[in-house]
């Protein structure tokens, strides 16, 4: 086996682990919010859709790299199909990242002293209305999350779900050939001496001196 196809194959594998990393992650958020088989199912939703993602970004980067121009040009399609896939894992893994740092921090009000001030503000009938709602919305658990473009959290899943679909469709070239060396060697040196003959075509051109003709 080549080494560049051994190369190949560990950065594969290795993006596979990440991606199977990050559905874990994103199949927390339904299986812990929404009851019974529905959650199942959901989770299967996510891990679906990414796995998706990755094989057409493969896919289009395969395509990209094709000698046929009609392949080529179905290259775009794939890639667009690829994105398009991630909108659900990336929901679902924002919304797990935007859960799990909510219910933290319930979690460590509920063991400070705030938590019994609350409880006693509600419990006294002559404090703030506002006050008191305040404190039960603060008192209540997170259940859920409603995630938007302007979490964080949205963003961070956006970054690794697109760094997991943009490398696999990257492709280890195998190492050049002596000949290619040749080629692509003699063509760069083809290219500098095109330019330096314009470079001096444009030089000798600009020395010439306009010739001057007197009319009688």
């Amino acid at each position: 086996m080549k080494v560049h196809t051994i190369k190949q194959i560990g950065l594969t594998a290795a993006l596979l682990l990440l991606a199977a990393v990050l559905e874990t992650k994103a199949a927390m958020f339904p299986l812990a919010t929404i009851p019974g088989f529905a959650g199942i199912q959901h989770a299967a939703l996510s891990a679906s859709c990414a796995l998706l993602a990755f094989i057409f970004s493969s896919v289009a980067g395969g395509m990209k790299d094709d000698e046929r121009p009609h392949v080529r040009s179905r290259a775009l399609l794939a890639r667009i199909v690829s994105l398009a896939c991630l909108i659900v894992p990336v929901s679902y893994l924002g919304s797990s990242f935007l859960y799990e740092n909510r219910a933290s921090a319930w979690e460590a009000y509920q063991a400070s002293p705030m938590y019994g001030a609350d409880q006693a503000l509600i419990a006294d009938p002559m404090s703030d209305r506002y006050e008191r709602d305040m404190a039960r919305d603060r008192l209540t658990k997170p259940t859920t999350s409603e995630l938007s473009i302007f979490h964080f959290e949205f963003w961070m899943a956006l970054f690794f779900q697109v760094v997991v679909i943009t490398a696999a469709g990257i492709k280890l070239a195998p190492p050049a050939t002596e000949a290619e060396v040749k080629h692509w060697r003699s063509v760069a040196a083809g290219k500098k001496a095109a330019i330096t003959r314009r470079r001096n075509a444009a030089k000798k051109l600009a020395k010439r001196k306009p010739l001057l003709r007197i009319v009688s």
